[in-house]
């Protein structure tokens, strides 16, 4: 079976501007497994491309086996969650809901309902008067209601007060255990010490370090630490 991401040489370029760079990451399925960097160290900028947003400029991405520009369909299979949510204007929660499940062929209804009683997200609301949190709850829902076999979230939990936050990772630990791979893009080095098994680190859009995060609990080290160090011993500012 293949791995559920593999980037090989990945690089994008804006014109003269970086994007990433060489960068090669494997994700194996089932992982459950972190994104870390800094604002503008290309994180976002990988997860695009992987996704078939955006082509790139040399090097290959693959997302469940299948390049995703290429055969587009696989995208059913996956759950994502942009860093900035936004819907279009004018519809209700439970229509965006409905829609969303329409895009991936199934009825999600009461996963969906079931899910915002968990987040407490009101389906009657209008996209446009709901908060920054609210907006992130529709998208977590969006991403999880099909029950993807892979999620990829880029800065999930901005804008979540404590108790949702726990109750959005209980979530993916459940999905983690049935089986879905989970990619976590997050800037709390904290969520992703307590979450995953591994962790990669990008620095300047490359591939700086992969932490095996039992192995640092183990040794009474935080991922944390090994970031700070990392950076300091490369001279370069931390986030």
């Amino acid at each position: 079976m293949s791995d559920a991401i593999e980037l090989r040489g990945l690089t994008k370029r804006y014109g003269a501007a970086r994007g990433v760079t060489d960068l090669t990451l494997t994700v194996r399925r089932g992982e459950f497994y972190g994104f870390i960097g800094p604002n503008g160290a290309g994180k976002s900028t990988a997860i695009r491309t992987l996704l078939g947003f955006l082509r790139p400029t040399a090097g290959s991405a693959r997302v469940l086996g299948r390049d995703a520009r290429a055969e587009p369909a696989v995208l059913g299979r996956i759950g994502y969650l942009p860093a900035e949510v936004r819907f279009w204007p004018g519809m209700r929660v439970g229509q965006v809901l409905a829609l969303s499940a329409a895009l991936h062929g199934t009825d999600c209804a009461e996963t969906a309902k079931g899910l915002c009683a968990r987040l407490g997200l009101d389906v009657r609301k209008r996209v446009e008067t709901l908060s920054l949190g609210n907006r992130k709850k529709l998208g977590i829902i969006c991403a999880l209601q099909h029950a993807p076999e892979l999620l990829v979230l880029d800065e999930p939990t901005s804008g979540l007060d404590p108790l949702v936050r726990r109750e959005f990772f209980a979530l993916l630990a459940e999905h983690n255990a049935r089986g879905a791979t989970v990619f976590l893009s997050s800037h709390d080095l904290g969520d992703i010490q307590r979450c995953c098994t591994r962790a990669a680190v990008l620095r300047a859009g490359r591939l700086a370090a992969v932490a095996d995060i039992p192995a640092l609990s183990a040794a009474g080290q935080t991922l944390e630490e090994e970031f700070l160090k990392l950076y300091r011993e490369e001279d370069a500012p931390c986030c």
